[in-house]
């Protein structure tokens, strides 16, 4: 496994900053192109002399489209050609191969980014005015806006024998998704069928995270061999906007993840066209994690693949994360005391969850998330609801994954299921946590992801074959 986790200490000291002011009674409003912005929840407020503005409504105003990686450490914004990737926290963005500067940093505050105003003249090319002492900012679209070498993922036509056809998921709920099944165009009788779930963060029916589309790759390539799949887009990804702080912390993965699944496969079921007794879910990541969980309180699967999946709780698997970006600092660095030191004080919350009330755990954090989110989970341990797995299971892992590790979370599915009939296992030497195969520059970081790929096909092919052999 290549070593490390790619972020900067940024990441963690955004969670250190408290910005002054916030929550003050003075409303600051922004205008772009001469209307102002409606941010709903998310006020603009002063940290020191800087305006901190909500950055997705801002930037959609000017034509970005904002959308943060799978595992909430980075923005990539996008207008047209033009693209530019920032990490959440830092005060850097690479623009045109270039790191260009902006202060102060980023920050995330309740689910939400927010840059300087400065942001939008240094990086988006936009002017900015924001007299001293006043209330109202303005942004202003200019010409020239930057363009970067950060590629998009790569277009693939579909397939000559697959259909797609729009889907709804949760039809007639307070949060109906939008969603993509596809389809062979022929099919000798009922069709097998699965359900993909996302990992971790707001993401679109394609899990799309820089030059990757993986649940595209699975769609196209699983109906060709003549299996139905339905992907939609994430709740937090189409209602996230809507949510507010309070609301905000009363969300578990129940609701973010587990009942759309659920709803996902129900609606496969009554598809005439699909066999209900031959639905299966695959679950990617947190989705991997999640997906015995999904099965057992209402999806009712034929089978479960989890891909990159971990039977370990999320907390931890944070914590490992941000204790390898502290590995990479010079022991002479002061932020790698000060980042040890924050850990040790968030590990001593986290130890505290089972102890706390809900209503506690919804008034505070851990790492910077509800820490409702993780005391919910913790009460649904993937490792006692897997265990109690009868059904057929395919775990698949990358050797190459430094999200999810082979040497750990792996090999902690083989030991949870080495008594099971039910389950096999599969570990692919030189993929990532997409299952993408990579070697060059930026490899064993997230800067790897930037560089268009697709799902290996020895993947999706074993996909097939665990589905279409039941």
């Amino acid at each position: 496994m290549k070593k490390g986790w790619i972020a900067t200490l940024a990441v963690l000291l955004l969670l250190i900053q408290t910005p002054t002011a916030w929550g003050a009674a003075e409303r600051f409003t922004v205008s772009v192109n001469g209307s102002e912005v409606d941010f709903k929840d998310a006020a603009p407020y002063l940290s020191g002399s800087a305006l901190m503005v909500p950055v997705r409504a801002a930037a959609e105003k000017l034509g970005w489209k904002v959308s943060p990686s799978a595992d909430m450490k980075e923005l990539l914004l996008a207008s047209g050609d033009a693209a530019v990737r920032t990490t959440i926290g830092s005060g850097t963005a690479t623009v045109q191969e270039v790191k260009r500067s902006f202060t102060p940093a980023s920050v995330l505050k309740q689910g939400r980014v927010y840059v300087p105003l400065a942001f939008f003249k240094e990086i988006l090319g936009a002017a900015t005015d924001f007299p001293a002492g006043g209330t109202v900012a303005s942004i202003t679209a200019a010409s020239g806006m930057p363009q970067t070498a950060q590629q998009s993922p790569p277009s693939l036509p579909l397939p000559s024998g697959v259909v797609e056809e729009a889907a709804i998921v949760g039809k007639g709920s307070a949060y109906a998704l939008p969603g993509t099944l596809t389809l062979p165009k022929s099919a000798p009788g009922l069709l097998p069928a699965v359900v993909l779930v996302h990992g971790s963060g707001p993401s679109d029916r394609d899990e799309t995270v820089y030059g990757y589309k993986p649940f595209r790759d699975i769609a196209y390539s699983l109906a060709e061999q003549g299996i139905a799949v339905l992907r939609y887009d994430k709740r937090t990804y189409t209602y996230g906007s809507t949510f507010t702080p309070e609301s905000a912390a009363k969300i578990t993965v129940k609701e973010e993840t587990v009942e759309d699944a659920i709803a996902a496969a129900r609606l496969l079921k009554n598809d005439p066209r699909i066999d209900p007794s031959r639905v299966y879910i695959i679950g990617h990541s947190l989705g991997g994690m999640l997906a015995p969980r999904i099965d057992a309180e209402g999806g009712d699967f034929a089978g479960l693949v989890l891909l990159a999946g971990s039977p370990r709780s999320l907390l931890d698997i944070m914590f490992d994360q941000n204790y390898a970006v502290l590995a990479t600092l010079d022991d002479n660095d002061p932020n790698k005391q000060a980042g040890k030191d924050f850990l040790a004080q968030e590990r001593k919350k986290a130890d505290q969850l089972a102890g706390m009330t809900d209503a506690q755990a919804m008034t505070s954090t851990v790492l910077g998330v509800p820490a409702y989110y993780f005391k919910e989970m913790d009460e649904h341990k993937t490792t006692d609801v897997a265990a109690a797995l009868t059904k057929p299971l395919l775990v698949l892992q990358g050797q190459d994954d430094f999200q999810v590790y082979a040497d750990k979370d792996y090999v902690m599915w083989q030991e949870l299921f080495k008594s099971k009939t039910n389950a096999q296992f599969k570990l692919y030497p030189g993929l990532n946590h997409f299952f993408v195969d990579y070697e060059g520059a930026g490899a064993g970081t997230v800067a790897e992801y930037s560089k268009p790929g697709s799902v290996a096909q020895v993947v999706l092919d074993d996909i097939a074959d665990f589905i279409l052999k039941r």
